[in-house]
């Protein structure tokens, strides 16, 4: 989508866009253009941009992205580490003596996990 940058930008210098106008193309070129950093390309093309409106527009999506992205992230995160201490206990109840369907129904891990927990 680098390439775009130039045409956006001189679509955007001729005025002709309001912010209505540019929230949905970018909607839909994020969308459909397949942009392995979306923030960052609209922080290029905020770089790029004259006009003041336009600039500041490009720039709140950006940040709006990147906060979307490292929120996503941390409870990604999480949800990694609850499932990581989850599988610690069940492995400690397993060498206790606990039957693996109780530490299924105690943890909540799925059968096949705890199975592969007592080995």
């Amino acid at each position: 989508m680098l390439e775009l940058h130039e045409q956006l930008v001189r679509l955007l210098a001729l005025g002709y866009t309001g912010n209505a106008q540019l929230k949905t193309l970018l909607n839909y070129l994020l969308k459909a253009g397949h942009t392995a950093d979306p923030a960052a390309f609209l922080q290029a093309l905020a770089d790029r941009t004259k006009d003041h409106q336009h600039k500041e527009t490009l720039m709140n999506i950006a940040q709006y992205l990147r906060e979307e992205g490292m929120a996503q992230g941390l409870n990604q995160g999480r949800a990694e580490g609850i499932e990581q201490e989850a599988l610690r206990i069940a492995k400690v109840m397993l060498e206790k003596g606990l039957l693996p369907e109780t530490v299924t129904q105690l943890t909540g891990l799925a059968p096949e996990i705890v199975e592969q927990a007592r080995h």
